[in-house]
């Protein structure tokens, strides 16, 4: 992934979605996502709508503390603020070793 987009080398990287609308012209099914870098952290957004509904998950990958800790933290966002977020520290083994 990071070889395909290099961090600070643009702007987005992919995106795109599906939607179906309702009668009063309103998202009512689908979803819609892109992608970005921020430094050297991968950011992935993603919306998704159901019965005119929207959720919005942000993903974040980052690598840390030299290659050793692969850190991936998700957040969903939906109706009436609600909102839940977690991360995961990954051990991961260094491409030097």
């Amino acid at each position: 992934m990071e070889r395909a987009t290099r961090p600070g080398s643009g702007g987005g990287s992919g995106g795109g979605g599906v939607y179906r609308f309702g009668p009063a012209g309103r998202i009512e099914y689908g979803h819609q996502g892109h992608s970005y870098w921020e430094g050297d952290t991968v950011v992935i957004e993603t919306h998704r709508f159901h019965a005119g509904h929207e959720l919005v998950i942000e993903e974040r990958l980052h690598l840390a503390l030299g290659g050793t800790k692969l850190i991936y933290s998700h957040s969903v966002s939906g109706p009436g603020g609600k909102s839940n977020a977690r991360e995961i520290v990954f051990d991961v083994k260094s491409d030097a070793t």
